[in-house]
């Protein structure tokens, strides 16, 4: 396999480490290297790398590599959006170290469900706020969990109800990394590393947590509880 590789973020230690994993998760024949510095927070079009990497993988048919979707777009289902789009407008193929699942032919899926998923916890913010700006303006004040009433959104209390709210995005999140890292680390523990040895790997890997940390054996349980809870 021949890749055009894109390393993103600033830190050194975070490059080596998306190097270690997309050559031992994807053990390719001839990997070009392209790495970002401090352009992953500008628009796509103005990172210059990215634009670079993504024109290389079009002129000479090589496949573009991630080594995980983390930390390549703050917004998942934007990042995915695009990579589907420049595999249509370009020609190529995508390849993601950490998610085999991810394709050319199944980004587009991914994209649009991503997508949804962002779009349903807008709809649910929008209709939390309008629920408590109902209820005040039907019965004179709203009680937020934690046994506040208020008059008025804007006052702690209502932002306490709010943040519940938050919560849900950042528990969806969570369960998108897991379902991202789950192949890896159902692998690793069923041929018998155990947690600790299961977290060791993922470090050396260069995988991230879904907070961008390192793992350990308690992560390692959030991720199994996540993804065997409906079993």
């Amino acid at each position: 396999m021949k890749l055009g590789a894109f390393l993103s973020g600033s830190d050194k230690d975070s490059h080596l480490n998306q190097r270690r994993q997309i050559n031992s998760a994807l053990n390719p024949d001839h990997v070009k290297w392209f790495t970002e510095q401090r352009d992953f927070k500008r628009p796509f079009n103005e990172r210059n790398v990215l634009q670079h990497c993504l024109k290389y993988c079009q002129a000479s048919a090589s496949t573009f590599a991630l080594a995980s979707l983390s930390g390549f777009s703050e917004k998942r289902w934007y990042g995915l959006r695009y990579i589907e789009s420049q595999c249509q407008t370009l020609g190529i193929d995508v390849v993601v170290a950490d998610n085999p699942v991810v394709s050319s032919g199944s980004i587009q899926i991914l994209a649009a469900q991503a997508e949804f998923d962002r779009n349903e916890l807008v709809r649910k913010s929008k209709a939390a706020i309008n629920d408590i700006q109902q209820k005040i303006a039907k019965e004179g004040s709203h009680v937020s969990k934690s046994g506040r009433r208020i008059t008025r959104l804007g006052y702690h209390g209502a932002m306490e109800d709010l943040s519940a709210i938050a919560q849900i995005a950042r528990n969806s999140d969570a369960d998108q990394h897991s379902a991202d890292v789950w192949p890896l680390v159902e692998n690793f523990l069923a041929r018998g590393l155990g947690l600790t040895g299961t977290a060791r790997e993922l470090n050396r890997l260069g995988v991230a947590t879904a907070k961008g940390g390192k793992w350990h054996a308690s992560t390692v349980v959030n991720v199994r509880k996540r993804m065997t809870r409906n079993e």
